[in-house]
């Protein structure tokens, strides 16, 4: 493998001014021109002000406003891209809720819980359970059944009583295994609880999660829903503003520098989460590089490397591209560095798709499921989407293209874990 394949997505060489010295090698490294705290440059740093995000969550106040009127809880299905601001909405207005139960004297508790690492109801229902009991009486992750634990959950929300709010994100991460997705709304019908009465809003990145869910499972959760779209370059901005005043010494950084941060992240991906990290990405260039200022430049050559380190990220993540997406990439990526052209159609790339599978042993696809996992890459933000029309009573086509360099894409498939890369295609269509 070319070397040069395996520094993407690696750290650079420390580029700033250390001298190696008999006195202690922090003396002359303390000094911070560029950041007041860096800590507001943190996604984990949550502002008392939610921004842009008035519409979502407007929709969250009219979903759990029955919660606080002593009326059954609504089950909400909460979905968006990453980095679109669902999980820091969706704590805000779970803790105002808890905040103004207490207020109104209206019993209301919460549990928030990532499914991450808990691809199973089993380890859902362990988390959940562990999330609703003091410290003192928590269980460990294995050595009961299934049915006990559902029974110690049932016991645990009675004992708690009112209405019980569980968060659980990242929902998709379960793998294949929704069960508990059905029993928690409808934990009262069915007799389950009898003085609680418990609700569910799930998270989740996979913008079509629940339409793969059950028919029972997706009526119950699904009962509202809230689809967060990615923001654009003026709401980004106003995010990025409000932590630059406070993560950068006055004057380090001007609106010039904010605005560009915002437009490639907009045009990018939409997500706050980049944009945030490229503009502390930036702030740590020009600190290395001992600058006085963030400039446009930092900014520029900050994006170039946030691109390829998410990318890498986003393509080793099963949960959200999976190795038919790969394919469906690769094969598009194929296309574009050795055909004429940019563009090219479902037709074009499932040619290219199908020889990828047959090479693997594996039968070749329809038009239809190659369109279903272009179209996937084209939500993620991998590439672009155009829609043809063939002239008169003819209908219409769709075409992609890379919304990345295709160099960087084709280095990343040459790490040695896509074994199904084949030595060759041919592009005689």
């Amino acid at each position: 493998m070319d070397c040069s394949s395996c520094m993407v997505g690696m750290e650079k060489p420390f580029s700033g001014t250390f001298k190696n010295t008999d006195s202690n090698l922090f003396d002359d490294e303390l000094t911070d021109n560029i950041f007041e705290n860096r800590k507001y440059l943190s996604t984990e740093w949550r502002p008392e002000k939610i921004l842009q995000r008035d519409e979502e969550v407007s929709q969250y106040i009219d979903a759990l406003k029955p919660a606080l009127l002593n009326q059954n809880p609504t089950n909400i299905f909460v979905y968006g891209k990453t980095g679109v601001g669902k999980t820091a909405v969706s704590k805000k207005i779970i803790a105002d809720l808890a905040a103004k139960g207490a207020e109104l004297e209206i019993n209301v508790t919460t549990a928030y819980l990532n499914l991450e690492d808990r691809t199973s109801t089993y380890q859902a229902t362990v988390g959940i359970l562990n999330a609703l009991l003091p410290a003192d009486r928590q269980i460990p992750e294995s050595g009961y059944s299934q049915s006990v634990i559902n029974n110690m959950l049932w016991d645990r929300m009675d004992e708690i009583g009112g209405v019980i709010y569980v968060i659980l994100d990242e929902i998709d991460s379960l793998d294949g295994d929704d069960g508990i997705l059905y029993q928690i709304p409808r934990a009262v019908e069915e007799g389950k609880v009898t003085d609680a009465n418990p609700g569910l809003i799930g998270i989740s990145n996979n913008l079509k999660f629940h339409k793969n869910l059950r028919p029972k499972v997706r009526d119950s959760l699904c009962e509202w829903e809230i689809r967060f779209s990615t923001y654009n370059a003026n709401q980004l901005h106003a995010i990025l503003a409000q932590r630059a005043k406070k993560a950068f010494e006055p004057g380090v950084i001007d609106d010039a520098a904010i605005s560009l941060a915002a437009a490639l992240a907009a045009r990018d991906s939409g997500s706050a989460r980049q944009a945030i990290r490229l503009l502390k990405s930036a702030g740590s260039l020009a600190d290395a590089a001992g600058d006085t200022n963030v400039t446009e430049s930092h900014v520029e050559s900050s994006f170039e490397d946030l691109q390829s380190t998410e990318m890498l990220e986003e393509l080793k993540d099963s949960t959200r591209i999976t190795r038919n997406d790969n394919i469906a990439l690769w094969s598009l990526s194929m296309l574009t560095e050795h055909q004429n052209g940019s563009w090219f159609s479902t037709s074009e790339v499932r040619a290219i798709y199908n020889q990828v599978r047959s090479k693997n042993g594996d039968p070749i696809v329809s038009q239809r499921a190659v369109l279903d996992h272009l179209n996937d890459l084209y939500m993620l933000g991998f590439i672009d989407k155009r829609t043809l029309n063939k002239g008169r009573g003819g209908g219409s086509f769709n075409q992609y293209q890379l919304d990345l360099d295709v160099g960087l894409i084709l280095s990343l498939y040459d790490d040695p874990g896509y074994t199904w890369i084949p030595s060759c295609v041919s592009f005689d269509t």
